[in-house]
C-alpha cells in the first residue's frame, strides 16, 4: 500500500524523438535500486539512467500522477547532475 504523501520520481525528455527512454529508480537507504517505489523520508534519493542529451525535466509525482516538484536539467554525456537543496 502506498502512503498518502508518497511521491514517485520520474525524468521526461523535452525532445520527443529520442532513441533512449529514461529509466528511473528510487534508491533505498542501503543504495539498492527500487523499481516503481516511492521515495522515503529515510532515503529521498533517486537515479535515472539512459537519459538522452539535452533538456529533460526531473520531477516528483504523487499517487494521482500530479506533479509536486520539478526541475529543468540539461543532460550531457559523461556528466552526473545532482539535484535538490544544497545545505
Amino acid at each position: 500500500m502506498v502512503e498518502t504523501g508518497a511521491v514517485f520520481p520520474a525524468v521526461r525528455p523535452l525532445i520527443a524523438n529520442n532513441t533512449l527512454r529514461p529509466e528511473t529508480y528510487s534508491l533505498s537507504a542501503e543504495d539498492r535500486l527500487l523499481v516503481k517505489a516511492p521515495l522515503e523520508i529515510s532515503s529521498p534519493r533517486f537515479i535515472s539512467v539512459q537519459v538522452p542529451d539535452g533538456a529533460v525535466v526531473a520531477q516528483l509525482k504523487d499517487k494521482t500522477n500530479r506533479r509536486v516538484w520539478s526541475e529543468l536539467v540539461f543532460a550531457s554525456p559523461g556528466v552526473v547532475n545532482v539535484l535538490g537543496p544544497m545545505y
